[in-house]
């Protein structure tokens, strides 16, 4: 037995994974694998598949690894006589697992599986065939009954008509295999009936109709005590206001004319002095007669000779002794 190779590689892009029990079926590979050993049939039909996922986690791609030799080759690329005879296995593989298509545990499983992307997926090799492809459908399929059965139908219905019938429900949602229902617990004693609390009683201020004048009654003698306290506090600062003006003027004005008689006083003894100044100017007063004399040193014929005086002759004076004291 060789070991598996890479045979294909399928682009998911417009096909989606076909479901079971919202599943996709090619995740069941080893369980498909195991049913076709069980019951003695070709375990090599069915590839074997790896999911290529992309960044966000989803399938993107599927490659599909089998047993066999030589190089594999579609079943339309086949010459007619090649072609009959790759068909006529095909149809004996398929009638071998066709009592699986109606057992109710397996044949949900088998039915899905055999649903093939294309017709190209069967692919020959040297000494059998193999098919790729399969558990995949256009998107949108889901898991539709119907439209599950046209694929197969139109697929490898062609070598096995009782391929075309739908698909049966899942083992879950069998009739057969259903599970007895449990026997029903016993009953609980019902529980006591619950009694409302009595809700607390709203305070008497809140409820008593005969107090609501209490409130606009306070805010009025509120507002009248702020209203007298602004006026006595206003009477009062004007009266002390008015009292310092009063105390400061006649503090001041004592002072202040005493100043403005001083000088006064003043004023009149200068106008005494300067009145008595120009009498003292207007009278007679000596003044010298012809031009004054000069102040410059006398020269040497002016000097007065050794011997006819005891002293040098006074500068600037004559023999009018009038002009020697100075006259009033």
């Amino acid at each position: 037995m060789s070991a598996p190779r890479l045979l294909a590689r399928t682009d998911l892009t417009g096909l989606e994974p076909v479901l079971l029990d919202g599943r996709p079926v090619i995740e069941a590979f080893p369980r498909l694998k195991a049913m076709l050993l069980s019951m003695g049939a070709d375990a090599t039909l069915f590839a074997e598949p790896v999911l290529t996922r992309g960044a966000n986690g989803m399938p993107t791609a599927v490659a599909w690894y089998g047993e066999g030799e030589g190089e594999p080759r579609p079943l339309s690329s086949l010459s007619p006589a090649r072609r009959a005879e790759t068909e006529a296995q095909l149809r004996a593989a398929l009638n071998a697992i066709r009592p699986l298509l109606d057992d109710r545990e397996e044949g949900p499983l088998l039915h899905r599986a055999l649903v093939l992307a294309d017709l190209d997926g069967i692919l020959v090799l040297d000494r059998g065939l193999v098919l790729t492809g399969w558990g995949l459908a256009p998107k949108g399929t889901g898991e539709d009954p119907t439209r599950l059965s046209a694929l197969l139908a139109q697929g490898l219905g062609r070598y096995l008509p009782a391929l075309a019938t739908p698909p049966g429900p899942s083992p879950e949602a069998s009739p057969p295999r259903r599970r007895p229902d449990p026997p029903p617990p016993p009953p609980w004693p019902s529980p006591p009936p619950l009694v409302a609390a009595p809700m607390p009683s709203p305070p008497a201020a809140a409820t008593t109709s005969s107090g609501w004048w209490l409130l606009p009654a306070g805010l009025t003698v509120a507002i009248l005590f702020l209203i007298l306290g602004f006026w006595l506090g206003w009477r009062a600062a004007v009266g002390e206001w008015a009292g310092r003006e009063l105390l400061a003027v006649m503090a001041e004005e004592t002072p202040n004319r005493l100043a403005l008689e001083q000088a006064r006083a003043a004023n009149a003894d200068l106008e005494r002095r300067i009145s008595a100044l120009r009498a003292v100017l207007a009278g007679d007063v000596c003044r010298p007669e012809g031009p004054l004399p000069t102040l410059e040193p006398p020269t040497q014929a002016e000097r007065p000779e050794e011997g006819q005086t005891g002293r040098p002759a006074e500068v600037g004076t004559g023999s009018d002794p009038s002009r020697s004291a100075p006259g009033r």
